[in-house]
């Protein structure tokens, strides 16, 4: 072990690592966030203005920022060079399992309990996008590292990925590929009932909803998005509360299947662990490390 904190809160929710500086958040349970210096041990500051536990945290990867979720329904958005929140995002209806600055483009994903993966632009402090599909709560979503895609994880015991290239090409033309200005727009289609055209723009893609083979108590907790190097793969990494967990392989026909030259065979399992509320994974090195 390198480094042991302590603090008076009984239970952690949220870990980050800065990109860059050795520092750590963490959310805890009594409404506190704590940054710390992982090497030199100490507590650099405290930010507390949400009322509840906080279970989501995430660095900004170029801006002095980072941002809360918790059970009060807000996504908070932080300076912490001023030592100060900046703003609150409301929307949501149920506690804020987990959020995510997207590394790219002005975007924050966040997962919630009222069974809708939304996504927000920090810069105009706007919902821009609502993702409904799942029927239970959501436990965690997270950004594709290069592709459009959203990834999510349900006590409905399914995975899903969601396609948000539409999204982008509306709000985001400035980041238009010049194949993409060339090809003709596609239709969209405007529901009957009224509902926004910012809802739909985030779609599921065909043949890639993941059933997880688990039982009600074991739904999935995290996922993780590896990009094979020198391949047009990509890896999808579930994991439960009992531990362990299966690689996934997406193809480039947008199809999820199992890992391995055989069909239902896995690339690899996570080790078991016990019980976890919070799971980080680095590198794809088949190892996971969880505290509960």
């Amino acid at each position: 072990m390198l480094t042991k904190f302590e603090t008076k809160s009984n239970r952690v929710k949220g870990l980050a690592f800065h990109p860059s500086r050795p520092w750590v958040l963490a959310s805890l349970h009594n409404g506190v966030v704590q940054l710390w210096d992982y090497r030199m041990g100490t507590l650099l500051e405290r930010f507390d203005e949400h009322d509840g536990p906080v279970r989501g945290v995430c660095f900004h990867q170029q801006q002095p920022l980072f941002v809360t979720g918790g059970d009060d329904y807000k996504i908070k958005v932080w300076n912490y060079k001023l030592r100060r929140c900046l703003f609150s995002l409301l929307g949501h209806l149920d506690y804020i399992r987990t959020v995510q600055f997207h590394p790219e483009h002005p975007w924050i994903v966040s997962a919630s309990d009222d069974q809708t993966i939304r996504i927000w632009n920090w810069q105009t402090r706007a919902c821009v996008s609502v993702l409904t599909g799942h029927n239970h709560y959501v436990m965690c979503a997270q950004f594709h590292g290069k592709d459009d895609l959203v990834l999510s994880a349900s006590l409905d015991q399914t995975v899903r990925v969601w396609d948000i290239s539409g999204l982008r090409k509306k709000l985001l033309p400035n980041t238009l590929t010049p194949e993409e200005r060339a090809a003709p727009a596609a239709p969209v289609e405007v529901p009957a009932g009224g509902a926004s055209l910012a809802g739909k723009l985030g779609k599921a893609m065909p043949n890639v909803k993941v059933s997880v083979q688990c039982t009600a108590l074991t739904p999935p907790r995290s996922l993780f998005f590896f990009s094979g190097s020198g391949s047009h793969s990509s890896f999808l990494l579930s994991l439960s509360s009992t531990g362990g967990g299966p690689l996934w392989r997406q193809r480039r026909d947008r199809q999820i299947r199992p890992r391995g030259p055989r069909p239902r065979r896995q690339l690899g399992v996570v080790p078991p662990f016990p019980p976890s509320y919070c799971l980080r994974c680095g590198r794809p090195t088949g190892q996971a490390v969880a505290h509960e």
